[in-house]
């Protein structure tokens, strides 16, 4: 975009000088829309011009020994030309002022018809245009020339311009290598970033973590973090089809019996898969050893799992066609819960178990959005696994 200008300077004595000026500024790339080529137009002159300094950079104030003709309605009974000049400078355009310097032979041989030296209002405006900024002066017999100062400006314009890009693109570059050192050497912020990318893209997993955002695979210090940071108690409730749970004894059924019972009067449909501690599956005594430290912590195993399955099948007698638990005889090496698998608001939930004592819990979240084959992959390992479970109530 060119830089623009506007000339300020009254019509009769200083048209020689207007387009003089007009013609130096086009000359030098500046646009350029003087009085001369305006239309027709039924605004009042004054406000008109006024008006058309909008936009402008430079505002060139040429005057001579007059004010010119004075602005109808304007309660300071200012001349047009005084308008525009007040509008150009309050409106923030560079205001170069050139002046037709007072000589004696300046008066000599300027027409006398255009000659209000002798006017007070002239006189007092005159003086403050010289008092408050710096002016340049032209002779009656010459032209003004004000393309020096109107470059001069522009220089400084275009210096100030390329600093602010250089300080700009120097901060972004800055921080740029900032970043990417932090993300380099720091695997928080890895994390952190990744987290809130895929936040962005999935809000469905990432929704009910405590800070708002979960990571791809996450560690869960124990069961207080299962409660506490994941939002589990939230999970469950906006179930509005299915909730399907494989585990070895589901301990935290007891923490969400209320939610659970929630979901099976709304009519969702619950299928809990739990392992079978009958002395006919080896492979319970094979986990329990595998998992618990002494023949006491064992026992506390067993007793929470067949406090466990009492609590479900109670649900499952109160809501026989919700609820359904079933018993599993194979080793396990993972949990898995599925919510709403066919609906918009799909949910699995993967956890890894590791034999021997844990401080950490592996464990993974997707959905459709993000891992469409993952979750369909882990529906289908449900279904192998109800399958093979045999109903609880049999075993009883």
């Amino acid at each position: 975009m060119p830089y623009s200008a506007f000339v300020a300077a009254t019509m009769k004595d200083l048209e020689k000088q207007r387009e003089y000026v007009t013609k130096q500024l086009r000359d030098a790339g500046l646009a350029v829309d003087p009085m001369e080529n305006w239309p027709a137009d039924a605004e009042n002159p004054a406000v008109l011009s006024a008006k058309r300094t909008a936009g402008c950079h430079f505002c060139i104030a040429l005057v001579g020994f007059q004010r010119g003709t004075i602005a109808q309605n304007d309660p300071q009974k200012r001349a047009i030309t005084q308008v525009e000049i007040d509008t150009a400078i309050k409106g923030g355009l560079k205001t170069l002022v050139f002046l037709l310097k007072d000589t004696y032979a300046n008066r000599q041989a300027w027409p006398q018809a255009f000659n209000e030296l002798e006017d007070c209002r002239f006189k007092t405006w005159r003086s403050d245009l010289e008092s408050k900024m710096v002016c340049g002066y032209f002779d009656a017999g010459t032209m003004p020339e004000v393309l020096p100062a109107v470059m001069r400006q522009i220089v400084q314009w275009e210096q100030r311009r390329r600093r602010r890009h250089l300080t700009t693109a120097a901060l972004f570059i800055c921080a740029l290598l900032m970043t990417v050192g932090i993300f380099v050497f720091s695997a928080d912020f890895r994390d952190w970033a990744e987290s809130r990318f895929l936040a962005f893209n999935d809000p469905i997993i990432f929704q009910n973590s405590g800070d708002g955002f979960y990571k791809v695979a996450r560690l869960l210090d124990g069961r207080s973090d299962i409660q506490d940071n994941t939002k589990f108690r939230d999970e469950i409730r906006g179930s509005n089809v299915s909730f399907d749970l494989f585990a070895n004894t589901f301990t935290t059924f007891r923490d969400y019996s209320k939610e659970f019972e929630e979901l099976a009067k709304r009519g969702v449909h619950l299928r809990f898969v739990v392992t079978d501690f009958s002395d006919e599956n080896l492979n319970w005594d094979a986990f329990n050893n595998a998992t618990e430290p002494n023949v006491a912590a064992r026992e506390e195993t067993l007793s929470n799992a067949r406090n466990i399955r009492e609590l479900i099948l109670g649900l499952e007698e109160r809501y026989p066609r919700q609820v359904e638990l079933r018993l599993s005889r194979k080793p396990i090496f993972y949990t898995l819960w599925i919510r709403d698998p066919e609906t918009s608001s799909s949910m699995a939930h993967l956890g890894i178990t590791y034999y021997g004592q844990k401080s950490k819990w592996p464990a993974f979240r997707m959905s459709k959005r993000t891992g469409a084959q993952l979750l369909a992959s882990l529906q289908e390992q449900f279904e192998l696994i109800w399958r093979d479970a045999k109903p609880a109530i049999q075993a009883q």
